[in-house]
């Protein structure tokens, strides 16, 4: 109780596990309360919805964290494990690339 932060910092290690759960599902639960606003919304058209859809929600959070995950748990782990299996380069440095710009430049 006496370590000063600039920001905030949970108490407790319960109270940390709140906070990783709340980022880690955030994503989820805001696509749950908002979607069905997003798609009954009658001033937006509907390319901005299905814009705002894709781009937030399928490809920030769903797409981007499988395939990154399929990659650095699956892919790799077994390319080093079995000396046979040829990982090509561009592979190992164009998947998170276009990762990075698929999620960050929008």
């Amino acid at each position: 109780g006496d370590i000063r932060v600039k920001s905030e910092l949970p108490s407790t290690y319960k109270a940390y596990c709140r906070q990783q759960f709340r980022w880690s599902c955030g994503g989820a639960h805001l696509f749950r309360k908002v979607a069905k606003d997003i798609l009954t919304a009658k001033d937006v058209s509907l390319i901005k919805k299905f814009h705002m859809l894709y781009s937030f929600f399928l490809v920030r959070r769903v797409m981007a964290p499988t395939v990154a995950c399929i990659l650095y748990n699956i892919i790799l782990p077994i390319s080093v494990m079995i000396p046979e299996l040829f990982l090509p380069v561009w592979g190992i440095a164009y998947i998170p690339t276009v990762l990075l710009v698929v999620t960050a430049i929008r």
